[in-house]
């Protein structure tokens, strides 16, 4: 069994997998192009039951030869606005009787349903957190220039308090040179 969302690898529709279910242990997550595989139907929007035969169906599938799938359901997992955001599969060694066709794509169903939810969670929060980290630099970037104007106005008012400070002086020596200049003349 495994879950996985769709992704663009080098404009190439993929799914990466979040989660591999190999019957008796958990395998690692792998990234596929969905080209000439049943997943590629899956995420068209298409449920896949497949009782037998899959990888003659889809011989240029690896991935079935490597799992020695003899049968194969899938599931898009798709999201409120219409749009899929992953797949669900399972994949048996046996071929799965057509009787229980409508029960396995109904279990599926209801698996793939909470599962988008959760992926359409998940890509808000990182949406979310994506966002608070662009405005937070955006803040420290306003206030790393609000500090830069801080430091000019206290240095602009420090010039003109030395100005200030030094044409006092210089205006009084020349007006005291000026009322000598005028008395001794």
């Amino acid at each position: 069994v495994l879950a996985g969302e769709l992704i663009d690898v080098d404009g190439v529709e993929s799914s990466h997998t979040l989660a591999v279910w190999g019957g008796t242990n958990f395998i690692p997550n792998m990234t596929y192009p969905l080209l000439h595989t049943p997943c590629s139907n899956v995420a068209d929007q298409t449920m896949c039951f497949h009782s037998c035969d899959i990888q003659q169906e889809y011989p240029l599938d690896a991935l079935l030869v490597d799992m020695q799938a003899e049968s194969y359901i899938g599931m898009p997992m798709v999201g409120t606005d219409g749009r899929t955001l992953g797949i669900l599969a399972a994949l048996d060694t046996r071929p799965i009787d057509e009787n229980k066709r409508l029960l396995v794509l109904s279990l599926l169903s209801i698996f793939s349903a909470r599962a988008a939810a959760e992926l359409q969670h998940r890509r808000r929060e990182d949406e979310l957190e994506a966002l608070v980290e662009k405005r937070t630099r955006a803040l420290a970037l306003a206030q790393n220039m609000l500090v830069q104007k801080e430091k000019l106005a206290a240095l602009g008012s420090l010039v003109a308090g030395v100005a200030h400070a030094i044409n006092t002086p210089i205006g009084n020596a020349l007006t005291t040179a000026t009322t000598i200049s005028e008395l001794s003349a």
